[in-house]
């Protein structure tokens, strides 16, 4: 059986306007120690040069899926998904880095010895848009605490994951619902974590790019909010309402608390 039809992992990257960021975020996916993959690029509608920088690839588990105009973020993901051929799928973004050449390899080992778990993830090395390290931290490893937390506090890195491409067409992919934008991924571990178990490999795996630009960044307080959504949708199927919904609650008072701060220093200095 050829390679092409006997895909293990499917890598899948999403990508807007983000040529020059490209090469790094490939690269580390070509360093690994495990080869059996493919790479699935979603160009979603870019107006750079990504195109002609994505045509210059001659490796061949590379394969490219261009939107004509901008989808978003999960539409894209699902298409890439959709494409897959992997048994299991590994996200990366296109600001981001795999820092452990071994990264799939462990994680595919964990997958395939563990049939009763679903996703793992891994710890991450958080930088700043010039490279310097802010801070770098692991997560909860084992299912029962990652499940008594999950509902208050999203425990994966979303660059860092790999999970079951079965389970995740069985629970429906990422929500394509306005109301989870900003919070697919949040939105998938718990509806994967119905349907197994859950686990993050104690290792640092994955440099990730902290860019006030990003829209992740620029939807900051919107993301805060809707993540009360994700406390009452799933409430039934974990642990930990009442002490998620405090969480939420001192955050968004905090953020908020820090925010009228800089405004009003913001326009002292102004005046």
């Amino acid at each position: 059986m050829s390679h092409k039809n006997n895909i293990q992992v499917s890598v899948v990257i999403p990508t807007y306007n983000r040529a020059s960021y490209l090469k790094v975020t490939l690269d580390s996916v070509l360093r690994q120690t495990f080869h059996n993959f493919e790479i699935i690029v979603v160009d979603d509608g870019s107006t750079d040069n990504t195109q002609d920088f994505l045509s210059s690839i001659t490796d061949e588990r590379l394969r490219v899926l261009t939107n004509v105009k901008n989808l978003g973020i999960q539409k894209s993901l699902n298409k890439a998904v959709a494409n897959a051929k992997g048994k299991y799928i590994a996200r990366i973004d296109d600001q981001d880095e795999w820092i452990d050449p071994e990264k799939l390899a462990k994680q595919v080992n964990f997958l395939k010895t563990n049939q009763e778990y679903v996703l793992v993830g891994t710890g991450v090395v958080m930088v700043d848009t010039a490279g310097y390290e802010v801070q770098r931290y692991l997560l909860p490893s084992s299912d029962e605490q990652i499940r008594s937390n999950l509902l208050g506090k999203n425990l994966f890195i979303h660059p860092s994951v790999v999970f079951r491409k079965d389970i995740f067409d069985l629970v429906g992919g990422y929500s394509e619902s306005e109301d989870m934008r900003h919070i697919e991924d949040g939105d998938l571990w718990l509806k994967l974590g119905t349907r197994g178990k859950l686990h993050n490999l104690p290792l640092f795996a994955v440099r990730y790019v902290i860019d006030p630009s990003s829209v992740s960044n620029k939807n900051r307080l919107v993301q805060m909010r809707k993540n009360d959504l994700l406390i009452s949708k799933y409430r039934k199927q974990y642990p930990g309402y009442w002490r998620a919904r405090l969480r939420h609650l001192v955050r968004m008072i905090v953020y908020g608390y820090l925010r009228m701060s800089f405004v009003s220093k913001l326009t002292a200095a102004i005046k």
